[in-house]
Protein backbone atom coordinates (compact mmCIF):
# COMPACT_ATOMS: atom_id res chain seq x y z
CA UNK A 1 0.00 0.00 0.00
CA UNK A 2 0.91 3.50 -0.26
CA UNK A 3 1.48 3.91 3.14
CA UNK A 4 3.27 0.69 3.81
CA UNK A 5 6.00 2.01 0.94
CA UNK A 6 6.21 5.49 2.35
CA UNK A 7 7.02 3.58 6.01
CA UNK A 8 9.60 1.88 4.25
CA UNK A 9 11.07 5.10 3.21
CA UNK A 10 11.44 6.79 5.86
CA UNK A 11 12.39 3.99 7.74
CA UNK A 12 15.66 4.14 5.42
CA UNK A 13 16.02 7.73 6.10
CA UNK A 14 15.88 7.31 9.77
CA UNK A 15 18.89 4.59 9.58
CA UNK A 16 20.79 7.14 7.41
CA UNK A 17 19.98 9.41 10.14
CA UNK A 18 21.29 7.95 12.71
CA UNK A 19 24.36 6.60 11.50
CA UNK A 20 25.67 8.96 8.49
CA UNK A 21 28.40 11.59 10.19
CA UNK A 22 26.84 15.30 10.57
CA UNK A 23 28.75 16.62 8.09
CA UNK A 24 30.41 13.87 5.22
CA UNK A 25 33.03 14.76 2.43
CA UNK A 26 31.80 16.03 -0.95
CA UNK A 27 29.55 14.24 -2.87
CA UNK A 28 28.26 11.86 0.13
CA UNK A 29 25.41 12.66 2.04
CA UNK A 30 25.47 14.33 5.65
CA UNK A 31 23.35 13.48 8.44
CA UNK A 32 21.43 16.91 7.39
CA UNK A 33 21.36 15.34 4.36
CA UNK A 34 19.06 12.55 5.77
CA UNK A 35 17.16 15.09 8.07
CA UNK A 36 16.08 17.28 5.24
CA UNK A 37 15.00 14.58 3.01
CA UNK A 38 12.65 13.44 6.20
CA UNK A 39 11.13 16.68 6.00
CA UNK A 40 10.49 16.14 2.25
CA UNK A 41 9.36 12.43 2.69
CA UNK A 42 6.95 13.71 5.54
CA UNK A 43 5.55 16.88 3.55
CA UNK A 44 4.70 14.67 0.86
CA UNK A 45 2.87 12.52 3.20
CA UNK A 46 0.75 15.05 4.48
CA UNK A 47 -0.74 15.79 1.09
CA UNK A 48 -2.46 14.19 -1.71
CA UNK A 49 -3.34 11.56 -2.12
CA UNK A 50 -1.91 9.80 1.42
CA UNK A 51 -3.21 12.91 3.38
CA UNK A 52 -1.72 11.43 6.39
CA UNK A 53 -2.98 14.15 9.22
CA UNK A 54 0.41 13.45 11.78
CA UNK A 55 3.23 13.88 9.12
CA UNK A 56 3.18 17.72 8.66
CA UNK A 57 4.26 18.29 11.94
CA UNK A 58 7.16 15.79 11.41
CA UNK A 59 7.91 17.61 8.24
CA UNK A 60 8.34 20.99 9.89
CA UNK A 61 10.55 19.77 12.73
CA UNK A 62 12.75 17.79 10.54
CA UNK A 63 12.68 20.91 8.49
CA UNK A 64 13.23 23.40 11.29
CA UNK A 65 16.02 21.84 12.75
CA UNK A 66 18.17 21.86 9.69
CA UNK A 67 17.60 25.61 9.12
CA UNK A 68 18.34 25.77 12.52
CA UNK A 69 21.35 23.82 13.54
CA UNK A 70 22.65 22.93 10.20
CA UNK A 71 25.47 24.73 8.36
CA UNK A 72 23.47 26.07 5.52
CA UNK A 73 22.19 29.46 4.24
CA UNK A 74 21.40 31.09 1.18
CA UNK A 75 23.88 32.40 -1.19
CA UNK A 76 23.46 36.22 -1.92
CA UNK A 77 23.27 36.49 -5.48
CA UNK A 78 20.49 34.13 -6.61
CA UNK A 79 22.36 33.17 -9.60
CA UNK A 80 25.75 32.37 -8.23
CA UNK A 81 24.09 29.30 -7.03
CA UNK A 82 24.59 27.92 -10.29
CA UNK A 83 28.35 28.73 -10.84
CA UNK A 84 30.64 26.13 -10.94
CA UNK A 85 32.78 27.58 -8.04
CA UNK A 86 29.49 26.99 -5.66
CA UNK A 87 28.79 23.82 -6.51
CA UNK A 88 29.58 22.78 -3.20
CA UNK A 89 28.74 26.09 -1.63
CA UNK A 90 26.85 26.87 1.45
CA UNK A 91 23.36 26.39 -0.17
CA UNK A 92 23.91 22.80 -1.31
CA UNK A 93 22.89 19.92 0.97
CA UNK A 94 22.90 16.71 -1.46
CA UNK A 95 24.09 16.69 -4.93
CA UNK A 96 24.23 14.46 -8.13
CA UNK A 97 28.15 14.72 -8.39
CA UNK A 98 29.18 15.30 -12.04
CA UNK A 99 32.97 15.88 -12.94
CA UNK A 100 33.50 16.79 -17.16
CA UNK A 101 34.95 13.48 -18.04
CA UNK A 102 33.70 11.30 -20.81
CA UNK A 103 30.32 10.00 -20.04
CA UNK A 104 30.72 11.08 -16.32
CA UNK A 105 29.73 15.15 -17.03
CA UNK A 106 26.08 16.33 -16.79
CA UNK A 107 23.84 17.14 -19.94
CA UNK A 108 21.20 19.04 -18.65
CA UNK A 109 22.51 22.37 -19.92
CA UNK A 110 22.99 20.35 -23.77
CA UNK A 111 19.31 19.51 -23.98
CA UNK A 112 17.54 22.71 -22.65
CA UNK A 113 19.99 25.25 -23.13
CA UNK A 114 19.61 28.38 -24.81
CA UNK A 115 19.40 27.94 -29.07
CA UNK A 116 22.22 29.53 -31.07
CA UNK A 117 25.37 28.46 -32.69
CA UNK A 118 26.54 25.06 -31.25
CA UNK A 119 29.95 26.05 -30.46
CA UNK A 120 28.86 28.52 -28.02
CA UNK A 121 25.66 27.26 -26.77
CA UNK A 122 26.29 23.52 -26.88
CA UNK A 123 22.57 23.01 -26.97
CA UNK A 124 20.13 21.19 -28.40
CA UNK A 125 16.83 22.98 -26.98
CA UNK A 126 14.96 20.09 -26.97
CA UNK A 127 13.66 20.84 -23.35
CA UNK A 128 11.48 23.98 -23.62
CA UNK A 129 9.72 26.02 -20.70
CA UNK A 130 6.24 27.14 -20.85
CA UNK A 131 5.25 30.96 -21.32
CA UNK A 132 3.24 30.45 -18.04
CA UNK A 133 6.86 30.17 -16.13
CA UNK A 134 8.09 33.23 -18.30
CA UNK A 135 5.08 35.24 -17.21
CA UNK A 136 4.80 34.04 -13.75
CA UNK A 137 7.85 36.63 -12.57
CA UNK A 138 7.22 39.96 -11.38
CA UNK A 139 9.49 42.30 -13.43
CA UNK A 140 11.21 42.82 -9.84
CA UNK A 141 12.20 38.86 -9.74
CA UNK A 142 16.25 38.54 -10.74
CA UNK A 143 15.55 35.01 -10.85
CA UNK A 144 13.59 34.89 -14.20
CA UNK A 145 16.42 35.75 -16.10
CA UNK A 146 18.48 33.31 -14.77
CA UNK A 147 15.96 30.77 -15.77
CA UNK A 148 14.10 30.94 -18.40
CA UNK A 149 14.77 33.32 -21.65
CA UNK A 150 13.21 33.86 -25.03
CA UNK A 151 16.51 34.70 -26.52
CA UNK A 152 19.24 33.01 -28.24
CA UNK A 153 23.20 32.70 -27.51
CA UNK A 154 24.99 34.31 -30.52
CA UNK A 155 28.16 34.41 -29.67
CA UNK A 156 31.43 33.90 -27.19
CA UNK A 157 30.62 36.97 -25.32
CA UNK A 158 27.09 35.51 -24.47
CA UNK A 159 25.35 38.12 -26.42
CA UNK A 160 21.48 37.66 -27.66
CA UNK A 161 19.19 38.65 -29.94
CA UNK A 162 15.44 37.48 -29.90
CA UNK A 163 14.15 34.27 -30.82
CA UNK A 164 10.81 35.61 -32.05
CA UNK A 165 9.64 32.01 -32.32
CA UNK A 166 7.36 32.25 -29.25
CA UNK A 167 9.68 29.65 -27.50
CA UNK A 168 10.99 30.16 -23.94
CA UNK A 169 13.84 28.12 -23.18
CA UNK A 170 15.55 26.78 -19.40
CA UNK A 171 18.43 29.26 -19.10
CA UNK A 172 19.89 27.92 -15.29
CA UNK A 173 21.68 25.40 -16.73
CA UNK A 174 23.81 26.88 -19.53
CA UNK A 175 26.94 26.44 -20.60
CA UNK A 176 29.13 29.14 -21.14
CA UNK A 177 29.46 30.34 -23.89
CA UNK A 178 32.60 30.88 -24.98
CA UNK A 179 34.97 27.97 -25.17
CA UNK A 180 37.88 29.26 -24.20
CA UNK A 181 36.95 29.76 -20.25
CA UNK A 182 34.64 27.08 -20.25
CA UNK A 183 37.10 24.40 -19.30
CA UNK A 184 35.33 21.17 -19.60
CA UNK A 185 37.21 18.60 -20.36
CA UNK A 186 34.85 17.05 -22.72
CA UNK A 187 32.78 19.53 -25.27
CA UNK A 188 29.50 19.19 -24.37
CA UNK A 189 29.32 17.90 -20.74
CA UNK A 190 29.31 20.13 -17.56
CA UNK A 191 30.96 19.25 -14.39
CA UNK A 192 28.22 21.33 -12.64
CA UNK A 193 26.53 19.30 -10.24
CA UNK A 194 22.89 18.76 -10.65
CA UNK A 195 20.81 19.73 -6.90
CA UNK A 196 19.23 17.45 -5.57
CA UNK A 197 17.91 19.72 -1.95
CA UNK A 198 19.48 23.01 -1.05
CA UNK A 199 18.73 25.28 1.74
CA UNK A 200 16.38 26.88 -0.24
CA UNK A 201 14.08 23.65 -0.86
CA UNK A 202 14.40 23.57 3.03
CA UNK A 203 13.29 26.99 3.91
CA UNK A 204 9.77 26.28 1.72
CA UNK A 205 9.52 23.00 3.17
CA UNK A 206 9.13 24.34 6.60
CA UNK A 207 6.75 27.35 5.81
CA UNK A 208 4.15 24.67 3.80
CA UNK A 209 4.84 21.70 6.55
CA UNK A 210 4.28 24.42 9.54
CA UNK A 211 0.90 25.78 8.05
CA UNK A 212 -0.35 22.58 7.04
CA UNK A 213 0.20 21.15 10.78
CA UNK A 214 -1.32 23.95 12.39
CA UNK A 215 -4.13 25.45 9.64
CA UNK A 216 -1.93 29.04 9.63
CA UNK A 217 1.06 30.23 9.02
CA UNK A 218 3.21 31.32 12.10
CA UNK A 219 6.00 33.80 12.03
CA UNK A 220 8.75 31.10 11.35
CA UNK A 221 7.02 30.27 8.33
CA UNK A 222 6.79 33.71 7.04
CA UNK A 223 9.98 34.64 7.72
CA UNK A 224 11.13 31.52 5.86
CA UNK A 225 9.64 32.53 2.74
CA UNK A 226 10.44 35.67 3.16
CA UNK A 227 14.22 34.75 3.26
CA UNK A 228 13.70 33.29 -0.67
CA UNK A 229 11.71 36.33 -1.81
CA UNK A 230 13.95 38.81 -0.49
CA UNK A 231 16.74 37.50 -2.47
CA UNK A 232 15.12 37.26 -5.71
CA UNK A 233 14.64 41.02 -5.15
CA UNK A 234 10.91 40.82 -3.80
CA UNK A 235 9.07 42.50 -0.61
CA UNK A 236 8.28 40.77 2.56
CA UNK A 237 4.84 38.05 2.18
CA UNK A 238 2.86 39.86 4.66
CA UNK A 239 -0.68 37.91 3.95
CA UNK A 240 -2.48 35.83 3.18
CA UNK A 241 -3.26 33.08 5.78
CA UNK A 242 -4.25 29.46 5.30
CA UNK A 243 -4.91 27.82 1.90
CA UNK A 244 -3.68 31.11 0.54
CA UNK A 245 -0.39 30.87 2.38
CA UNK A 246 0.14 27.58 1.08
CA UNK A 247 -0.90 28.61 -2.91
CA UNK A 248 1.99 31.44 -2.16
CA UNK A 249 4.27 28.86 -1.04
CA UNK A 250 3.44 26.36 -4.01
CA UNK A 251 3.84 29.37 -6.31
CA UNK A 252 7.14 30.45 -4.66
CA UNK A 253 8.33 26.67 -4.95
CA UNK A 254 8.10 26.81 -9.49
CA UNK A 255 10.19 29.91 -8.94
CA UNK A 256 12.80 29.50 -7.02
CA UNK A 257 13.14 25.70 -7.96
CA UNK A 258 11.93 24.86 -11.63
CA UNK A 259 14.16 22.26 -13.34
CA UNK A 260 15.39 21.00 -9.89
CA UNK A 261 13.11 17.81 -10.01
CA UNK A 262 10.45 18.95 -7.95
CA UNK A 263 7.27 20.42 -9.72
CA UNK A 264 5.67 17.30 -10.38
CA UNK A 265 5.44 16.05 -6.80
CA UNK A 266 4.27 19.57 -5.36
CA UNK A 267 1.52 19.66 -8.10
CA UNK A 268 0.36 15.63 -7.05
CA UNK A 269 0.66 16.66 -3.12
CA UNK A 270 -1.51 19.74 -3.59
CA UNK A 271 -3.58 18.01 -5.52
CA UNK A 272 -3.07 20.39 -9.07
CA UNK A 273 -1.41 18.19 -11.10
CA UNK A 274 -4.24 17.39 -13.91
CA UNK A 275 -5.72 21.21 -13.88
CA UNK A 276 -2.44 22.75 -14.23
CA UNK A 277 -0.96 20.67 -16.71
CA UNK A 278 -4.39 21.41 -18.73
CA UNK A 279 -3.90 25.03 -18.40
CA UNK A 280 -0.91 24.82 -20.08
CA UNK A 281 -2.41 24.11 -23.56
CA UNK A 282 -0.52 27.42 -24.64
CA UNK A 283 2.90 25.95 -23.92
CA UNK A 284 2.25 21.92 -24.60
CA UNK A 285 -1.51 21.29 -25.95
CA UNK A 286 -0.24 17.28 -26.44
CA UNK A 287 0.52 17.26 -22.53
CA UNK A 288 -2.73 19.16 -21.86
CA UNK A 289 -5.22 16.96 -23.97
CA UNK A 290 -3.49 13.59 -22.96
CA UNK A 291 -2.91 14.27 -18.93
CA UNK A 292 -5.55 11.97 -16.56
CA UNK A 293 -6.20 11.67 -13.04
CA UNK A 294 -4.71 8.38 -12.69
CA UNK A 295 -1.27 10.06 -13.49
CA UNK A 296 -0.76 10.74 -9.90
CA UNK A 297 0.82 7.69 -9.15
CA UNK A 298 3.23 6.28 -11.92
CA UNK A 299 2.35 2.79 -13.08
CA UNK A 300 4.10 0.13 -11.61
CA UNK A 301 6.74 -1.96 -13.82
CA UNK A 302 5.48 -4.71 -15.53
CA UNK A 303 8.35 -6.94 -14.88
CA UNK A 304 7.78 -6.20 -11.37
CA UNK A 305 4.20 -7.19 -11.45
CA UNK A 306 5.52 -10.74 -13.30
CA UNK A 307 8.70 -11.89 -10.50
CA UNK A 308 5.98 -11.00 -7.85
CA UNK A 309 4.08 -13.88 -9.17
CA UNK A 310 1.10 -11.92 -8.81
CA UNK A 311 1.28 -10.26 -5.44
CA UNK A 312 1.42 -6.60 -7.12
CA UNK A 313 -1.31 -5.11 -8.79
CA UNK A 314 -1.19 -2.27 -11.45
CA UNK A 315 -2.18 0.85 -10.38
CA UNK A 316 -5.84 1.49 -11.47
CA UNK A 317 -5.78 3.49 -14.61
CA UNK A 318 -2.67 1.98 -16.67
Amino acid sequence: SLAETYEMIVNDLKVAEENIPVMNEPGRASKYAAKSYLAKVYLQMSGEPLNDATAASKSAAYAKDVIDNGPYALEPIYSDVFELENEHGVEYIFSAEYIATANEGGEVATWSGPPGNYTNTISYSICRAMPELYNSYAEEDVRRDRNVVDYMVIDAEGNTEPTNDGFYYAYKWRHDPNPETRGYATEWQSPFNFPLTRFADVLLIYAEAQTRADGSPNADAYTAINRVRNRAGLANLSGPSGPGFLQEVLDERKRELCYEGHRWADLVRYGQLVETVQASSLGNPIAASNIMEHHVLFPVPDREIQVSGGDLEQNPGY
